[in-house]
């Protein structure tokens, strides 16, 4: 399930990538056929290290296709480099500063929203372009000139799921998420939908460390909500749903995925 959701994503990164590897009539002084450098952060480690290869192995497909098995853009090799952000994001910024500090003027990936902000803003700054990866959160639409998103956000998901619940109007919602980029996105994203239809909406919102979540998982209970949105990802995700299981909660339908 995993690999079809986020293949997507890393074949629309490719098609992104060998447009921006593409010539132009200023080359900026760089060799003509030159490799191209090109940094790939994204989770080999941490949390999110299952995104990270799903998305790995799609752009990895992508790119073989898209270059018919070369590796090259008009002649051009791609010098691409893997680098592993371990859901960190001060690891991240601090891997793609040392790539752009050694030339690369483009950077891809990551599967955390958080991460994918904090290279955005690095992005900006060096004038470089970063294609983000399956990171989902709606902030990173249109965050500046220099970032480009290659997969789908958080309102477009939410979207979706509002079609199977019927009308919303009149009932109540809890959104059950991380309190991170990720999660604060889909509690913004279901207010925003559903709300918008007439449900309201409130949010328990579990840190990001945690492992223990009964204690969250009885706040969502004694919600009384009609319907439990929930917005999760990373290597909690069996204990999150084991401790809702437990308070009586059905899973029906819920996000666990890249975010």
């Amino acid at each position: 399930m995993r690999t079809s959701l986020l293949a997507p994503a890393a074949l629309a990164a490719t098609a992104l990538l060998l447009a921006g590897c593409a010539p132009s009539g200023d080359n900026g002084g760089a060799e003509v056929g030159a490799p191209v450098p090109v940094a790939i952060i994204t989770s080999q480690s941490g949390p999110l290290a299952a995104y990270g290869e799903a998305y790995l192995n799609g752009f990895e497909a992508g790119l073989d296709y898209a270059t018919d098995g070369t590796g090259t853009v008009d002649g051009r090799e791609l010098d691409i480099t893997y680098l592993d952000d371990a859901g960190d994001a001060d690891k991240a910024v601090t891997v793609a500063k040392d790539v752009i500090g050694q030339g690369t003027q483009i950077i891809a990936g990551t599967a955390s929203s958080g991460i994918a902000l904090a290279l955005s803003e690095q992005a900006a700054q060096n004038q470089i372009l970063y294609i983000s990866g399956p990171a989902a959160a709606d902030a990173i639409t249109g965050v500046n000139e220099y970032t480009f998103r290659s997969g789908r956000q958080t309102y477009q998901d939410v979207a979706t799921a509002g079609t199977f619940i019927g009308d919303p109007a009149g009932q109540s919602v809890v959104v059950f998420a991380q309190d991170n980029a990720f999660g604060q996105g889909n509690a913004a994203a279901v207010d925003a939908v559903l709300g918008g239809q007439g449900a309201t909406v409130t949010s328990v919102l579990v840190p990001e460390d945690a492992t223990e979540f009964t204690p969250f998982a009885q706040q969502v209970l004694g919600s009384g909500a009609d319907l439990v949105f929930v917005a999760w990802a990373g290597a909690t995700s069996g204990a999150m749903w084991q401790s809702l299981s437990q308070q009586g909660l059905r899973r029906h339908a819920g996000r666990d995925r890249s975010r």
